[in-house]
């Protein structure tokens, strides 16, 4: 409580000082806003590297089904002919 006690007094009293305050104030909270994207970002991230794996696992499964169904295909084809 004592920080914003001081804060206030200082923006109170204003001149200098009260500028230089608000100035720390506002560039603490862009930090304090610029990390908190970055975790976000961070996490969105690994949630669609996590995303990818999982599909090109799927794309790997699903591969060997399509061969087969392409080789039957071909086969239904060449006995009609």
């Amino acid at each position: 409580m004592e920080p914003l006690k001081v804060f206030y007094e200082l923006l109170r009293d204003g001149g200098p000082v009260a500028m230089a305050a608000i100035f720390a104030f506002m560039w603490w909270l862009e930090r304090k806003d610029n990390k908190d994207n970055q975790k976000r970002q961070t996490e969105l991230e690994d949630k669609l590297l996590g995303l990818a794996v999982a599909q090109t696992g799927a794309t790997a499964k699903l591969e060997p089904t399509l061969v087969n169904l392409k080789e039957l295909l071909l086969q239904i084809l060449n006995r009609q002919l």
